[in-house]
């Protein structure tokens, strides 16, 4: 967590995912895109969420676009405070 927003990292370990898709979500509310289409250019990730609204708790999740499949990651938390 830092001062403007909420930092997503991952690693990727799947030479067959091309791109990725970041979502989050407010307090269980609906998922919404933050960041589409990121390609695959190395193994290392960073998204820095600063679009976020009110303080709460937010969820994060990946959508991993493959060659031979598509799937979601599990969900991984976040608090902002005001």
């Amino acid at each position: 967590l830092f001062r403007s927003g909420i930092t997503v990292k991952w690693n990727n370990t799947s030479a067959f995912t091309p791109t990725f898709t970041v979502q989050r979500r407010l307090a269980g509310g609906a998922w919404g895109t933050i960041a589409a289409s990121v390609t695959n250019t190395g193994t290392a990730y960073v998204i820095n969420d600063t679009t976020m609204g009110a303080a709460g708790s937010y969820s994060y999740r990946l959508l991993a676009t493959g060659t031979v499949a598509t799937a979601y990651t599990a969900a991984s938390n976040a608090i902002t405070t005001p």
